[in-house]
């Protein structure tokens, strides 16, 4: 029997404070993932545990961690590859049994997951482990941030299940959380949330990697879309403020300059008064990374994110005269 040294999953999450109200929950940094927080409260005694996922799923690889950890065996399903996806590869380097479902549909992988436990007596667990049991435990966690973070105007996610945007919804009654969906639309059409959570999708397909860049580890099949649509490219105009041409880009009360990411506001610019829009700094938001890089303990040293250089008198003449435009 595997003696567990410690109990990694109830560490406190680590916050990183990016500046210009950006916090970033590095649960990156946890081995596992946030998923690993509520997990042991919802295997008990199992002797196997069983699961079935998508190929690049967190979920899975964090049932690998708990099952290595707690020597217990975890079977997971998986539609068949010709290669298996690195967090598969983690996932069996852990002691997990993977199990390839030839042409298998998520239903088809979850029915064959299922069939499985009626006739070994494993435990089963549902995509994105949402059952009612993990909800507590998870709450207690996103609780605990907002102890140290307050009650920041947005708390943006990725969202798979749905259960991670619910619960920020119950952790965070005061925020707006921003639930990205990367997956599953049938299932998040279906689903009661919070009043204060609002769901996007992401444009990419689910099996589709983010291209975007992003200054610490983030999958680019989850939280990485969540991250892109939070800081989107200056042309995005449904999430950043549209500017006229000569618009300043630095406070017009501190002097600061601002970033493009810096400027994301909670409304489109129609919908925004002009104290809105004159707010001398941006709200505060709060972004949960997901797990990127599975068993590897590394802390990045990151710098200030690069700010464009403050306008000129001249410019900031001319966009003071020009007809219409509004100050940040």
């Amino acid at each position: 029997m595997r003696v567990v040294s410690s109990r990694w999953f109830e560490a406190a999450p680590e916050i990183e404070d990016r500046g210009d109200g950006l916090q970033v929950v590095r649960e990156d940094l946890l081995e596992g993932g946030s998923k690993v927080r509520f997990l042991p409260y919802l295997v008990g005694d199992a002797d196997e545990i069983v699961f079935g996922g998508p190929f690049c799923g967190g979920a899975p690889y964090a049932l690998s961690v708990l099952g290595r950890e707690f020597d217990r065996k975890v079977t997971l399903f998986y539609a068949e590859r010709k290669k298996l996806h690195p967090r598969q590869i983690q996932a069996a380097d852990n002691g997990a049994t993977i199990v390839q479902v030839p042409h298998g549909r998520m239903s088809v992988v979850q029915s064959r997951a299922r069939k499985y436990c009626e006739r070994t007596g494993a435990l089963f667990l549902p995509l994105g482990f949402d059952v009612p049991e993990a909800a507590d435990p998870f709450i207690e966690v996103m609780a605990g941030v907002r102890q140290r973070v307050g009650d920041p105007d947005q708390v943006w996610c990725a969202t798979g299940s749905g259960m991670l945007a619910r619960c920020l919804g119950v952790g965070f009654p005061n925020s707006e959380v921003v639930g990205v969906a990367v997956g599953l639309a049938s299932r998040h059409e279906k689903q009661r949330m919070p009043e204060n959570v609002r769901l996007l999708t992401a444009p990419e397909k689910f099996e589709q990697e983010s291209k975007a860049a992003c200054p610490f580890p983030s999958n680019p099949n989850y939280d990485l879309k969540a991250w892109a649509q939070m800081v989107p490219a200056p042309r995005r105009q449904d999430a950043v403020l549209e500017r006229p041409r000569l618009m300043p880009t630095y406070c017009t009360e501190c002097g600061r300059s601002f970033d493009e990411h810096e400027i994301t506001l909670l409304a489109d610019a129609a919908d925004l008064s002009d104290d809105e829009v004159r707010a001398p700094h941006p709200p505060t938001r709060l972004f949960l990374s997901g797990c990127v890089h599975p068993g590897r303990r590394q802390r990045l040293v990151l710098g200030p994110v690069p700010s464009p250089n403050p306008p000129s008198e001249g410019e900031r003449a001319r966009a003071s005269s020009h007809d219409g435009a509004r100050s940040l």
